[in-house]
């Protein structure tokens, strides 16, 4: 009972910031640093992928559990491979 609690404000926590992380990626799309934003939402939408079958008390198959965590990984190595590139300024600002 206290997993779907919490699993429940996980996923209204990320379902609110999802459109800020599009709002966000939108405002900036021009911006030097926009390559780092841009995998958010993906990083955000596979959250709330992951934590909704928890929510509604199903079981999920172990393909959709693995296919969407590798989906947030790899959008969160994308974003950790940019933030890298501007750090070390190989990407110009």
């Amino acid at each position: 009972m206290f997993t779907r609690i919490l699993s429940l404000a996980t996923v209204f926590v990320l379902a609110a910031t999802l459109p800020l992380a599009a709002i966000a990626v939108r405002g900036y799309w021009r911006a030097p640093f926009s390559r780092l934003l841009r995998p958010l939402p993906v990083i955000l939408g596979a959250l709330v992928a992951l934590h909704v079958p928890t929510v509604l008390a199903v079981d999920p198959p172990v393909a959709y559990s693995t296919v969407v965590s590798s989906l947030a990984v790899a959008a969160s190595f994308a974003m950790a491979f940019e933030a890298l590139l501007l750090l070390t300024g190989r990407r110009k600002l």
